[in-house]
């Protein structure tokens, strides 16, 4: 099997040198040609995604041992409790609950009958605030108050694909 810890820390370690030589390669590319700069751009944005891929692959890995094979196997030893010195650590089954409204309105309302209204608070969606604000201040020159509404603007670079000819 091999020891889980040596190779994430490893690639840990990698990537910290990896993103260090990028770092070099992004001034190198900002002194070279705009078609050098967007490449490399690009490059990029293709690395960080098949790194992400990759972390979302290692992090569905934890969520099934953590939410499955090890509480089963914590269950199938018949102990509540398995110490491992070598580790300095126990292990148990540890129960979670979660729990989400399918109908807002109506579990607002059932969350009021059995007294839990404090629970109830409400939220606006930062995406949906950000497109309220961008259209009140472009299409109605009306700028929100800058000690009730946090609003920024910034670039980024849009980026899409086309079959060249």
């Amino acid at each position: 099997m091999g020891n889980a810890t040596t190779r994430v820390k490893s690639a840990a370690f990698h990537l910290d040198e990896v993103a260090d030589q990028l770092k070099k390669d992004a001034e190198w590319a900002k002194s070279e040609s705009l078609k050098d700069l967007l490449t490399f751009y690009v490059e990029l944005k293709e690395g960080y995604a098949a790194l992400d891929t990759a972390r979302k692959r290692i992090y569905n890995l934890l969520d099934l041992l953590n939410k499955a094979v090890v509480p089963e196997a914590l269950e199938a030893s018949g102990m509540d409790k398995v110490r491992v010195p070598e580790l300095a650590c126990s292990f148990y089954v540890l129960p979670r609950y979660s729990a989400s409204l399918l109908d807002k309105e109506a579990g607002f309302d059932w969350l009021r009958e059995v007294g839990l209204e404090d629970l109830i608070t409400e939220t606006v969606n930062a995406g949906t605030l950000a497109a309220a604000m961008k259209e009140l201040v472009l299409e109605h020159g009306i700028d929100p108050p800058e000690d009730i509404v946090k609003f920024s603007t910034y670039n980024t670079t849009g980026v899409s694909k086309y079959t060249p000819k």
